[in-house]
């Protein structure tokens, strides 16, 4: 199963196998999934933006860089 892979390169921590990012993020992983994914439902809250918030999320980027 895959997460027995994950379990497997956590216990990879002092090796140079994968790179630190790579390990923090499966850390990450393994702690989200303990507290009931409460981190990613709190991203998920209002459900997937529209191409409309995307596009005016990346215009006032856009116009705060430019001033």
């Amino acid at each position: 199963m895959i997460l027995s892979k994950f379990k497997e390169y956590e216990t990879l921590e002092g090796t140079d196998l994968i790179s630190n990012r790579v390990k923090l993020l499966i850390k990450n992983m393994f702690a989200n999934k303990e507290s009931g994914w409460k981190q990613t439902q709190k991203l998920n809250q209002g459900g997937p933006k529209t191409k409309a918030e995307v596009q005016q999320e990346v215009q006032d980027k856009h116009d705060r860089e430019a001033a």
